[in-house]
């Protein structure tokens, strides 16, 4: 990515303190540009609320493209995330 790019990042990989900077170091294959229609707000709580989802869906859950999936509450964050996920991985 060039200099200045607006980007996003996945915080709960990042081994470092918690921070409210602007600026921070971190290992470069865990940032992403961000995307023009998403604004520095929403960008900042999809990789959290994608985590969640794919913990509970993939390592916990351990779904396959042959299975039923059914997200209780999934007009929430995390629900969307995780039909999105599971329609993604092939399930219905």
């Amino acid at each position: 990515m060039p200099p200045a790019t607006p980007c996003t990042a996945v915080p709960a990989a990042i081994p470092t303190p918690p921070t409210a900077a602007d600026y921070m170091p971190c290992d470069a294959r865990l940032i992403a540009p961000l995307p023009a229609t998403l604004s520095f707000r929403k960008a900042a709580a999809l990789p959290l609320v994608t985590l969640t989802a794919w913990e509970g869906l993939f390592d916990k859950g351990r779904i396959d493209e042959r299975d039923h999936v059914l997200v209780h509450g999934a007009t929430g964050g995390v629900g969307h995330v995780g039909l999105q996920l599971a329609a993604w991985n092939g399930c219905t």
